[in-house]
């Protein structure tokens, strides 16, 4: 595009086209043009094919000149090339007017020897002073260059037509001593023209291609200056954000020492405001007749001192850890023996979780529990508020956390599993020990209901529970027939730790009696 819009206003091209087609029509008769093909596309091809039919015809004659101009000829004919190609890109019809020119000539007079010796010589001189490589002319497709083009074309035009023009003159055979002598002048002052014309063409290629280079080096000084504007501008900024960094670094430290301190007092004030909750939990009516949890154990243990010093063995560690380790809510069931009371059982097994360090609940006798009227909603009540002191974060945390208000209106058994529920929040596990002498005294020795209320808290409770209680308290033969057998565990002491409790209580008899 960037050649043919150079070409667009050249008249030089057009003058010179519009001058050889009206020398060649009144020189050359139209059924020669017509029967050696002129007016059809021609290209460096079918000169090439051309030239290579001379060559077969003086093949026999090796040593002749016309045989010998017509090889070298062969090998240079390229060299029109980069100046007609480029013509070609503009306008076609201009680069076959030279080629079909070319081919006429060497198809008229490929039976004469010597008239195609000289015509052979002849476009190879011009060859030889051509320029090399289109690189140039497509490289830099100046104004400048493309009027040098045009003049070099011009002047190869004008070769061909004054060649023309001697073919014409008379017969073939008288030809050559007519102008034998002043073709050697033509061919010198036209190879000269042309070469001179050929050197501009390569001068102004150079020149343009120094113009480019100085041009290049001018912008590598311009990036190399802008390179080090931005250096500069990228170390100024650098030390800008360094010293904004130290600002915003000092600013976190600050926010992060007034968070710590924000978090401790948000801390502190939250375990004040639990503890203020707790006590308004511990003061609330319905739990004053209602032991806490130490004073229900210190009872225990009281009783416990009184009968015999803590047994050396009881059931086996092993069994209570393969217990324990089970998936799921589970219970765990002691079985004391006729003669063997359970408190000892309870009191012995709240000692073994406490030594894990456990979340541990229990529900113990405490006095004269038995001339009250106690209920298994009192003995939830109870689990919830040492679930609330073991987990008070269930005062704060959670969808809707225990509230004094919540404590009060609840008044059901569902009631109060919920609370327990919800005490138990954010806890794994946690293991409830229940005395069997408080509950059997809060469902009446009924086994049955005693059984369906446990099994209903392991259901509402979402918490995985570990419940030990008795096996005086449970209906054996409903949790053989109605639970999965992975869901509880059946224990006895050993007959010898019966034994010693036995003989020390006889003996703490004995004793009381003397005094």
């Amino acid at each position: 595009m960037v050649l043919k819009n150079a070409f667009a206003n050249d008249s030089i091209l057009e003058e010179t086209y519009k001058n050889a087609k009206t020398t060649i029509s009144a020189t050359i008769p139209a059924e020669d043009l017509a029967a050696l093909g002129f007016d059809e596309e021609c290209s460096v091809k079918q000169v090439q094919q051309t030239l290579q039919q001379c060559k077969a015809k003086y093949d026999s004659k090796k040593i002749s000149k016309a045989y010998k101009w017509l090889r070298i000829l062969s090998s240079k004919v390229v060299f029109y090339c980069p100046v007609l190609d480029v013509l070609a890109q503009a306008r076609p019809e201009y680069a076959s007017l030279v080629w079909g020119t070319m081919k006429f000539l060497f198809m008229s007079v490929m039976n004469h020897e010597e008239v195609i010796h000289q015509l052979s010589k002849a476009c190879s001189y011009i060859a030889d002073v051509l320029p090399r490589t289109e690189m140039s002319l497509i490289l830099y497709p100046t104004e400048r260059m493309m009027e040098a083009v045009a003049q070099l074309y011009a002047k190869v035009m004008e070769f061909m037509l004054e060649t023309i023009k001697w073919y014409r003159q008379g017969k073939i055979g008288h030809a050559w001593a007519a102008i034998s002598r002043p073709w050697s002048i033509g061919l010198k002052e036209h190879a000269v023209v042309i070469g001179e014309q050929a050197r501009r063409v390569d001068k102004i290629a150079s020149l343009a291609m120094k113009a480019e280079v100085r041009d290049t080096r001018i912008q590598v000084l311009e990036m190399q200056e802008l390179l080090k504007s931005s250096q500069q501008q990228i170390y100024e900024l650098s030390e800008v954000m360094k010293g904004d960094f130290k600002q915003i670094l000092n600013l976190a430290l600050v926010n992060r020492s007034v968070q710590s301190q924000v978090q401790l007092d948000v801390s502190s004030s939250a375990q004040m405001i639990s503890n203020i909750q707790l006590g308004q939990i511990l003061s609330l009516p319905f739990l004053t007749y209602l032991p806490s949890s130490g004073e229900s154990l210190s009872y225990c243990e009281s009783l416990y001192r009184r009968g015999l010093r803590p047994p050396k063995a009881s059931v086996g560690i092993a069994q209570l850890r393969q217990w324990a380790e089970r998936s799921g809510s589970s219970f765990l069931f002691p079985r004391c023996g006729l003669r063997l009371e359970s408190r000892e059982v309870v009191l012995e097994m709240i000692k073994l979780i406490r030594t894990s360090n456990q979340p541990l609940l229990w529900v113990l006798r405490y006095p004269k529990f038995w001339e009250k009227e106690v209920t298994w909603t009192d003995m939830l009540r109870m689990l919830v508020i040492q679930a609330i002191q073991v987990n008070p974060s269930a005062l704060q945390k959670g969808v809707n956390p225990i509230t004094v208000a919540h404590l009060r209106e609840a008044a059901s058994e569902e009631d109060w599993l919920a609370m327990l529920d919800r005490a138990l929040v954010d806890v794994t596990q946690v293991y409830i020990v229940i005395d069997s002498e408080l509950l059997n005294h809060a469902m009446a020795q009924n086994r049955y209901s005693t059984t369906r209320l446990l099994e209903r808290m392991v259901g509402r409770v979402r918490c995985k529970l570990k419940l030990v209680v008795p096996m005086a308290c449970i209906d054996k033969r409903y949790i053989d027939g109605n639970w999965n057998r992975s869901t509880w565990t059946e224990v006895n002491f050993s007959p010898a730790y019966q034994r010693e409790v036995l003989k020390r209580r006889r003996r703490n008899e004995r004793i009381r009696r003397r005094q």
